[in-house]
């Protein structure tokens, strides 16, 4: 197993007026953390919860449906300990884990990311690796317009050999646009039971994506060629950008949610092979180009 850099585990927090339902995209899960009340079991010596941990060697994500008909209980949102929560009920049915690294560790034009993965089985799973940009107090981001490099997403529209990586930012008219590229292999090597791994290329006012070891990008997007920037859009990826690794529940694009296929506990003991109700890291390397 390579390096995993020091990750700060966020949860989804209704305080301070801050959370968006549905993270903005009609998604159903609750990211737990470490903080008192934030999660249904955390492991103090490791900063584990029962949605995010480390096992046989990986970075495990697992999403966790509270099924009653199984015996469980809902998560109670811990904001409505002290805030009125009546008119939704406070509870959630899904929890599930995001990592960010965020004022911790950050990527910039000059280097390459790379994720070794597996992603969960089941419709409503919507696995992502993704980088947003650092802000700071005196450079506060706004989205579209200051970009988001989606590395890795595997989504309702993907079948299980395929996968997704998306760049967004905002067109000449500060319209949302986004260039998505698709990578599909033969289905005997799929993404669920097979681990592959993506490598994002940055170089200054051009970013690729590539498949394992193929030499040639199945995605990327170019300044100097790419029409909405040749026509004066803002070309926000030559920042700093943090990283960010997630598995919503359903969604817009995680589709329909089969319970079926989503762990019911924190053992994820209905599952007869419990990993492949969760996302799996093997490693993530950050390098120089050069």
């Amino acid at each position: 197993m390579k390096n995993f850099f020091h990750m700060k585990l966020e949860m989804v927090s209704s305080s301070n007026g801050q959370w968006i339902g549905g993270w903005g995209n009609e998604e159903s899960q609750y990211y737990t953390s470490c903080d008192e009340g934030y999660s249904k079991f955390c492991n103090e010596s490791t900063k584990a919860t029962e949605n995010t941990f480390i096992e046989n060697g990986y970075l495990k994500i697992q999403p966790i449906y509270w099924n009653p008909d199984y015996g469980q209980t809902p998560f109670d949102d811990p904001y409505c300990e002290t805030n009125d929560c009546s008119s939704w009920g406070g509870t959630f049915d899904y929890t599930s884990g995001k990592l960010i690294t965020r004022d911790k560790f950050t990527v910039t034009p000059g280097n390459e990311v790379t994720v070794c993965f597996k992603v969960p089985e089941g419709s409503g799973h919507w696995p992502a690796f993704w980088m947003m940009p650092q802000s700071s107090d005196e450079n506060t981001k706004s989205w579209p317009r200051d970009g988001e490099i989606d590395i890795m997403e595997h989504m309702s529209s993907n079948q299980d050999n395929q996968i997704q990586s998306t760049v967004h930012y905002s067109n000449n008219n500060s319209v949302h646009s986004y260039k998505w590229g698709i990578e599909t292999i033969p289905q005997n090597v799929n993404f669920v039971d097979k681990f592959h791994s993506i490598t994002f290329k940055w170089i200054e006012d051009k970013l690729e994506f590539y498949l394992d070891t193929h030499n040639e990008p199945f995605h990327s997007i170019d300044r100097s060629t790419n029409q909405d920037f040749l026509n004066g859009a803002y070309w926000p990826f030559n920042e700093s950008f943090y990283l960010i690794m997630n598995l919503a529940v359903g969604g817009t694009n995680g589709g329909d949610i089969n319970i079926n296929a989503y762990c019911q506990d924190i053992e994820c003991s209905n599952l007869s092979e419990p990993d492949k109700g969760r996302l799996l890291i093997d490693y993530i390397e950050v390098k120089s180009i050069n």
